[in-house]
C-alpha cells in the first residue's frame, strides 16, 4: 500500500501476544495501564516508520496494529517503545506472534468475534476493541487505513454475534 501523504510503501503489521502464547507473568512485564496508553501510542506514532497505530491492551492480550513502513521489523518498534522498562527481549522472543496485511486483518476479525478468546464467544472483547479504537482516535494515531480496518472489524463482530449462536449463554471469563 502506498501512503498518499509520504509516497512510501507501507503494510498492515500486527505484533502481539496473548493467553495462548504467554504466561500471566510474561504479559504483566509489558502491560501498560489505561493511563499510559495514550502516551505509548503517541511515542510509537512518532517513530519515522509508523504511519498509524492502535494498541489493544486487555488482561489476556497486548497487540500493536500498525501501518508500518514495508520491510521494517515490528519487534524493533516494541523494543523502542518499551526501552524504559529495560526488558530483555531475548527472554521474551518466544511469546510474540506477527501477522502482516490480510493475516493481520483476519486475526483482528477473529479477536473481535470472540473466536480468539480464553472463553470462545466471549463478548467483552468487542467493547475492549472499541475502547482501544477510541483511545487511538483521541491520541490521533490512526490513519485512514486503520480507521477503515477497525470499522470493518466492528461490523464483522456485530454480524457474527447477530447471525450465529457464538454469543449465547455465559460468555465471559468472569461468567464462566
Amino acid at each position: 500500500m502506498t501512503d498518499n501523504n509520504t509516497g512510501r510503501i507501507t503494510e498492515l503489521a500486527l505484533i502481539g501476544f496473548n493467553h495462548k502464547s504467554s504466561t500471566v507473568a510474561e504479559r504483566e512485564a509489558f502491560q501498560p495501564n489505561r493511563k499510559e496508553l495514550p502516551e505509548l501510542l503517541k511515542t510509537v506514532f512518532s517513530f519515522e516508520e509508523i504511519d498509524g497505530i492502535l494498541i489493544l491492551s486487555t488482561c489476556n492480550r497486548l497487540e500493536f496494529y500498525m501501518d508500518i513502513q514495508k520491510g521494517f521489523e515490528p519487534l524493533e518498534i516494541l523494543k523502542r517503545a518499551f526501552v524504559h522498562k529495560n526488558l530483555n527481549f531475548n527472554k521474551y522472543a518466544h511469546i510474540f506472534y506477527f501477522y502482516n496485511d490480510i493475516d493481520a486483518a483476519k486475526h483482528l476479525f477473529r479477536v473481535i468475534s470472540g473466536l480468539d478468546s480464553l472463553v470462545p464467544g466471549e463478548y467483552q472483547i468487542q467493547g475492549q476493541v472499541k475502547e482501544a479504537y477510541s483511545i487511538a482516535c483521541e491520541a490521533k494515531t490512526l490513519n485512514k487505513m486503520l480507521h477503515k480496518l477497525f470499522h470493518a472489524a466492528f461490523r464483522t463482530g456485530k454480524k457474527v454475534r447477530t447471525n450465529t449462536s457464538i454469543g449465547e449463554g455465559s460468555r465471559s471469563v468472569s461468567g464462566v
